[in-house]
């Protein structure tokens, strides 16, 4: 009975067993379909996913213990480097079995139509939990990179830090691959098309070697290139493999489209070329390779970005390179650059296992930068430089840690025709320094600037140096003017600088300096900015330097500043700066000046800073108090003030002002990212607080706050009645709560609008002025999405007000527009200041006239007006006045109008009548407007201009008082038609004009009467 038990065990183990057996070879022959499955495609694209920093996708897998892995439509996205890759086609050589069996051996991979797709516009960032399935950031918010490939070690026989490849061996193969830039408004710009590339690497014997040919963007310019390249420690066996080498040919390669990409990213013009090179690569690895060939890129122009309105040609541009690498020591045999703006030459050895020496020289032919760049440089108008040279020369030798320099750089001359004039600048100017820099600074043998308006010197080392510059800046910009347009500018006065660096301990030092110009004269035209004053700086501190001269430190800084406007202190208890040479702390920084209120309006009229009925006013200086106790070491806290303000209307009114700010931010470590605690700006007018976060990374910033935004409409409204004569009484004191965010996806601010939202509200208890009458106003106000949009609701002279305007930011320039068939006014009373004031701007009858009675309705049909346009250029609009039950007392061009008629009425009446107006090409024209007397009726007809100019029509009907009782029954209902001209304020209506036209009038009837009566006596004959 055991003996059947045990073997009944043993016979199910086996079974067991064989069935796992069995199952594990089922899940081993099937696991190709499962991979090649929805579910197995799902995850692993998943699991890629997760290990990279974008997201991968493909439309098909399919792969075989024997069959070639085969993917298709294959995507690669990572939206926060703004990089898509695409392919449709991924095959290899070898099947699930061949990676087994030598996963080292990755056998050919081609790669059909990939496409390099790379976008300025900007993406939300890839969300790790709900698209990558985890959360892939450490506890500081980084990505945690993958493991690094480790290099090979350095060859302790050879002493050579050896690069080396990963060991694997694989044949990567493209076939019409591309490359494309995709613009901030979707544009795509092919950069690379028809791209064919074959590539061997080599990992266990490093070695790698390429052949590849693409075409330009245009299908025009072509590269070709192929080689190979032995990394030091390269095992290569075959012959030909003993030496590295590669050759590149480039043949009329557009680069058009590549420098429209640069010039999206800045300010970089625009432009085309071809460009050309032939260079070839040869060595015995890249530790000892040399380099020879030439690069060249013809028909080379550019036009706008910085240079903009020049648009320069420069023809060819060549480049020869002949250089030579040995271990650790480079050698320049000749580095040749040659254009038609100049030319430089360099040559000579440098590294680590030689003594080194550099000779350079550059040449710069000034006529043609001059021809080339005349608005950038802002050459005169009428000026052609002929011939102008500036040549730079530069010798570097280096002995063990000491390295000497001897720059020099001269402008010989200057000859142009100005004008049909010969205009020279013959004296040479002269820059010359020579020292040495080594293990304990920087030693400077001789500095020196010689030229005719300004001589210098210096000389020195990192325990003493001393500089002393004496100039005249009469003759320096009377110079600079024969070529240059300085805008009307010039000025006088002698200037004297002297600084002196003395040492007080190790590596601490004491500068001193003094700036003085005697009798500073600066005149724009006739006008004098800045009379004859002088002028001083005086700056001390205790300064540390490094063995470079670079500045690490200042405490105890003093600057003290003089002049015509008043005196200035600037005072800080220590500087310091980081390793990028940039200031990482200030402390105890305070800053007063004392300003004159006389000069500072002079100066500020003569800019334009300063409407020229206002001026500053006071017997006392205006005060500027900025102090910072801290800033740095991730905080800065300070504050601000500006008082003593006392802003005047030309008869002396004064307005005081005052302007304080205050500020408490912390930053977060070296992100960048700034917490603003509190801040405040506040003046008399308006009173800003809050606080707000900065925050940085992977090339965007973005801002934000919220806080209060308090306004004085009393305030606001006495200096609009000052500054800008706006009559407009405003009772309130307004605090509403605002949210403020914006962002640059680019890191650069050029189009913050389109990034940026505003949420706000305004209001006020009532505004009085122009006959206007407006009580519990309300303004909500909101930026979002480029378009800023306005609710602006009250009551208007016992009607309804209801303005919802918006401002689409993405025209250029904005556009102000209202919605279709707006219901503007409703019922709003008139007044005898509103027509005179409003009402006028689009009907000229109301110029004068005194409304006594009606009411008012107002609808815009559209409304399209661009801002920025001067005098509303462009503006679009149609609208309609509704009047009910209004009466005029004459005045204005009615009045001249009645005086031709002969008429005593005064009171004129509009009744239940609408005017229909349409603004176009700057004036606005009005649909005919009858206007009813006692006994008659006037109608006018025509447009005004948005300068208040005139074209208009009156239809005035021939009353019996013109004519006389006889003639009147011949001329009653007969019109005539005058022209009226001038302007809304000073009409202009020809009396001789309908003095003429009544007398045709009367001759007509007169002989109407002398025909009525012949024919009456012929009657009575033939009775």
């Amino acid at each position: 009975m055991k003996k059947n038990t045990s073997s009944g065990k043993r016979k199910f183990l086996l079974l067991v067993v064989t069935g796992v057996l069995l199952l594990a070879a089922c899940l081993v022959f099937f696991l190709p379909s499962i991979i090649s499955s929805p579910w197995g495609v799902k995850t692993v694209q998943q699991s890629l996913s997760d290990r990279l920093p974008g997201l991968i996708k493909f439309d098909r897998l399919s792969l075989g213990w024997t069959m070639p892995v085969h993917i298709e439509g294959f995507v690669y996205e990572d939206q926060a480097a703004k990089l898509a890759v695409t392919a449709a086609d991924i095959q290899t050589s070898k099947g699930l079995l061949g990676f087994l069996s030598d996963h080292q051996d990755l056998g050919e991979i081609t790669i059909d139509s990939p496409v390099v797709t790379a976008s300025r516009t900007a993406g939300p960032e890839k969300n790790a939990t709900t698209q990558a399935g985890g959360d892939k950031t450490g506890e500081q918010g980084t990505t945690t990179p993958p493991d690094p490939v480790q290099p090979r070690q350095a060859s302790a026989k050879s002493g050579k830090t050896q690069f080396s490849l990963p060991a694997i061996t694989a044949t990567i193969v493209v076939k019409d691959g591309a490359a494309v830039m995709v613009s901030d408004k979707g544009n795509k710009t092919p950069l690379l098309q028809r791209l064919n590339l074959t590539s061997t690497v080599s990992g266990p014997q490093n070695f790698l070697s390429f052949s590849a040919d693409c075409y330009d963007g245009d299908n025009s310019g072509s590269f070709r290139g192929d080689g190979q390249i032995l990394f030091p420690g390269s095992t290569a066996a075959a012959a030909d493999a003993s030496h590295s080498m590669a050759s590149v040919v480039i043949d009329n390669f557009q680069i058009a489209k590549i420098l429209d990409l640069v010039s999206q990213i800045n300010s970089f013009p625009q432009g085309s070329g071809l460009l050309n090179a032939d260079f070839i690569l040869t060595g015995q690895d890249i530790d000892i390779a040399q380099v020879k060939g030439n690069f060249s890129v013809d028909q080379l122009n550019f036009h706008g970005g910085a240079i903009a309105p020049d648009t320069p040609s420069l023809g060819t541009i060549t480049l020869d390179v002949d250089a030579e690498k040995k271990g650790a020591s480079y050698g320049l045999n000749r580095v040749l650059l040659k254009s038609s703006l100049g030319q430089a030459v360099i040559k000579g050895s440098f590294g680590t296992a030689t003594d080194s020496q550099i000779e350079a020289a550059l040449s710069l032919d000034l006529a043609q930068i001059f021809r080339q760049f005349p608005a950038t440089l802002k050459l005169r108008p009428g000026v052609i430089i002929d011939t102008g040279k500036i040549d730079t020369t530069a010798h570097v030798t280096s002995s063990g840690p000491a390295t000497m320099f001897d720059l020099k750089t001269t402008l010989q001359h200057l000859k142009g025709v100005a004008d049909n004039r010969a205009v020279s600048w013959n004296e040479p100017i002269t820059v010359v320094a020579k020292g040495i820099k080594d293990q304990t600074g920087i030693g400077l043998d001789l500095f020196s600037i010689d030229s005719p308006f300004l001589q210098g010197k210096g000389h020195g080392n990192n325990d003493g140096m001393e500089l002393q510059l004496a100039g005249d800046i009469g003759k320096g910009l009377t110079r600079i003017a024969r070529f240059i347009d300085l805008g009307g500018y010039s000025g006088y006065g002698s200037v004297n600088v002297a600084m002196k660096l003395t040492a007080k301990e190790k590596e601490l030092r004491t500068i001193t300096g003094d700036l003085a110009i005697a009798d500073f004269t600066l005149k724009r035209g006739d006008t004098i900015l800045i009379p004859a004053e002088e002028f001083g700086a005086s700056v001390k501190a205790d300064i540390r330097l490094d063995h470079s001269m670079r500045f690490r430190s200042a405490d105890n800084l003093a600057l003290d500043m003089t002049s015509w406007l008043g005196k200035t202190t600037v005072t800080a208890d220590r500087i310091e700066s980081g390793s990028e040479q940039k200031i990482d702390s200030i402390t105890g920084l305070q800053l007063q000046a004392g300003l004159s209120p006389f000069h500072l309006t002079k100066l500020l009229h003569t800019f334009n800073k300063l409407p020229e009925n206002m001026k500053l006013v006071g017997d006392k200086a205006i005060g500027v108090k900025l102090s910072v106790a801290e800033m740095g070491n991730q905080k800065v806290v300070g504050a601000g003030l500006i008082d003593g303000i006392k802003l005047a209307t030309a008869d002396g009114q004064p307005v005081d002002q005052r302007l304080s700010l205050k500020l408490d931010l912390d930053q977060a470590g070296d992100s960048g990212n700034l917490t603003v605690n509190s801040f405040e700006i506040s003046s008399l007018p308006a009173t800003v607080s809050g606080s707000g976060t900065f925050k940085e990374g992977k090339g965007a910033q973005a801002v934000g706050g919220e806080g209060i935004l308090s306004l004085d409409w009393n305030q606001i409204s006495r200096l609009m009645q000052n500054l800008y004569n706006i009559d407009l009484t405003i009772k309130d004191i307004s605090t509403e709560p605002f949210v403020v965010r914006t962002s640059s996806p680019n890191g650069k601010w050029n189009d913050a609008i389109a990034n940026t939202e505003i949420a706000t509200s305004f209001g006020v208890e009532s505004a009085d002025g122009y006959g206007v009458s407006i009580k519990q106003l309300t303004a909500p106000v909101q930026l979002k999405n480029s378009l800023a949009t306005f609710d602006i609701q009250g009551d208007l002279n016992r009607g309804r007000l209801t303005l919802t305007p918006s401002i689409d930011f993405t025209h250029s320039p904005p556009l102000l527009s209202f919605p279709e068939n707006s219901q503007i006014v409703s019922g709003a009373g008139l007044t005898a200041a509103m027509s005179n004031d409003l009402l006028a701007k689009i009907h000229p009858l109301f110029k004068g006239a005194a409304i006594s009675s009606g009411t008012v309705d107002l609808n815009l049909s559209y409304f399209h007006w661009p801002l920025d346009h001067p005098a509303g250029k462009d503006a679009d609009f149609k609208g309609n006045l509704f009047f009910h039950d209004t009466k005029l007392q004459a005045g204005g061009i009615l009045l001249p109008l009645l005086d031709a008629m002969k008429a005593r009425e005064q009171q004129i009446t509009l009744g239940e009548q609408a005017i229909e107006f349409k603004g176009k090409e700057q004036r606005i024209h009005c649909s005919p407007l009858e206007i009813k007397l006692d006994e008659h009726t006037i109608r006018l007809s025509g447009s005004v201009g948005f300068d208040k100019s005139l074209d208009y029509q009156a239809l005035i009907p021939v009353t019996r008082k013109m004519v006389g009782g006889d003639l009147y029954k011949y001329l009653e209902g007969s019109f005539i038609t005058v022209p009226i001209s001038g302007t809304v304020t000073k009409p202009s209506i020809n009396k001789n004009f309908i003095d003429t036209a009544l007398k045709d009038l009367i001759l007509q009837a007169g002989k109407k009467r002398i025909s009525d009566q012949a024919g009456s006596i012929l009657q009575k004959l033939f009775e």
